[in-house]
């Protein structure tokens, strides 16, 4: 007779704790100190991390890590790191901090700008805080240059992603949080709705530019 999935956990459950001791504060340590499963692309880009069990994704890669070794993810934006790979080791893999170019550019076409605080109401894209909430809406003339497109389908100077950097006042090389924004949302919603860090409406605000113009309100 087939086992049910919680008689499988009570099990599984029951072997752990076993081998960590008998005791739970035993079994509590040892899952929390247990290896993470990290699995990234070929650029070394962070597609996901956990303690369980993980299915490498086709063309990507999955390697363990010492839980001391991710606890440089905690609590942050796992796009700004990566994985690398040791040039003489390769067995050897660390998470390290992404460069600034690689975050910001990737083509030579692409290029960051400030998006300007201003009242204006002609804009493609407008983003604006509430505290720990970011708004990010098109604005209705340029959602009807959409209108023969399936929202699905859209693109916008081939990529159906709008990236948005927030970082020091002024400084985009000291890069503090990013966000994508789907080009899909932005068409189906009057305005997509982003829960954001405290404080984060005090940053700077830069994107990669693929519309004409972008406010600040």
């Amino acid at each position: 007779m087939a086992l049910s999935e919680a008689e499988k956990r009570r099990r599984r459950f029951l072997k752990e704790k076993k081998d960590a001791g008998g005791d739970i504060q035993s079994l509590q340590a040892k899952i929390f100190n247990r290896d993470f499963n990290v699995n990234f692309d070929k650029e070394g880009n962070i597609l996901g991390y956990s303690q369980e069990k993980m299915t490498k994704k086709r063309g990507t890669f999955l390697e363990t890590f010492k839980r001391e070794q991710v606890e440089i993810l905690k609590g942050k934006n796992s796009d700004l790191f990566m994985v690398k790979q040791d040039p003489i080791e390769t067995s050897v893999y660390s998470i390290e901090r992404k460069p600034i170019e690689s975050i910001y550019v990737r083509t030579e076409k692409e290029f960051v700008s400030l998006i300007d605080i201003s009242k204006s109401k002609t804009y493609n894209i407008k983003t604006s805080f509430d505290k720990s909430k970011l708004f990010v809406q098109m604005h209705k003339t340029t959602k009807n240059k959409f209108k023969n497109v399936k929202t699905s389908e859209a693109t916008i100077e081939g990529t159906n992603i709008l990236k948005f950097y927030f970082s020091s006042v002024n400084d985009p090389h000291f890069l503090i949080h990013t966000i994508n924004v789907k080009l899909q949302d932005l068409l189906e919603q009057d305005k997509v709705e982003i829960k954001v860090p405290p404080r984060l409406y005090q940053c700077s605000v830069y994107t990669l530019k693929l519309f004409d113009k972008y406010v600040r309100s």
